[in-house]
């Protein structure tokens, strides 16, 4: 839009539409006796343009966003998962977008998001020491999914945490499977580039096979992600 000293005529502008965007959280298998207290937050953000949204829910529960979204793609962030629980799938209609963006007015008819948690997730506990066996403080563990089919849902399913002055770290509940667990004392973000190195050093981490309900430990010395 160029703006000059006359007024101007003929300009149309086109509106995206609102979509109605709602949905349930849910447990796979049966639920707690006792409900969780706290409350799942989810927030979108979409990846073109400035346009946000966020809403509640209780677990279980159903939420919606007020006024709905428009239509667009946008990423998804979940926060406040209860301890012993982990996000074990999120769908969008009939398709999951665990790790793909959510696209607004993709999903067929009145069909919804749906977020689903599951209660049989396990822990994995690390402590990192140095080639004296002198424990290492506030270097970066990484916990890597051994079975991730590519780069994108490698970087989505990655967790990360800052050891203790003891040189001890424990991860949030995790879904039971194989994992790769790094130290390194380099910064660990969201990089196409960082997520580059931990996709080709992952082999290099210590195996662990996270077992339902389990809890695992691992020893680890540093090493430099190239």
């Amino acid at each position: 839009v160029t703006i000059g000293d006359r007024d101007v005529a003929g300009v149309r502008v086109g509106l995206r539409p609102r979509i109605p965007v709602a949905g349930e959280v849910v447990f796979d298998g049966p639920a707690p006796e006792t409900s969780p207290a706290a409350k799942l937050g989810l927030a979108v953000a979409a990846i073109t343009r400035t346009e946000y949204g966020d809403v509640q829910s209780a677990i279980p529960g159903e939420f919606a966003f007020d006024g709905g979204l428009p239509m667009d793609e946008y990423g998804l962030d979940i926060g406040g998962v209860p301890a012993g629980i982990y996000i074990k799938d999120v769908t969008y209609g009939d398709r999951s977008m665990m790790y793909q963006p959510l696209r607004v007015g993709s999903a067929v008819g009145n069909a919804g998001l749906r977020v689903i948690l599951g209660r049989d997730g396990g822990t994995v506990g690390a402590r990192v020491v140095d080639k004296d066996g002198n424990p290492v403080a506030d270097c970066t563990v990484a916990i890597l999914p051994a079975t991730a089919p590519s780069e994108a849902v490698f970087a989505g399913a990655l967790k990360t945490g800052k050891t203790d002055q003891a040189g001890a770290w424990s991860s949030p509940t995790l879904p039971p499977g194989k994992y790769f667990v790094l130290a390194t004392g380099e910064t660990i973000d969201r990089s196409p580039e960082t997520i580059g190195k931990l996709w080709k050093a992952r082999n290099r981490g210590e195996e662990v096979e996270l077992a339902p309900n389990g809890k695992a430990s691992v020893a680890l010395v540093l090493k430099a992600l190239d």
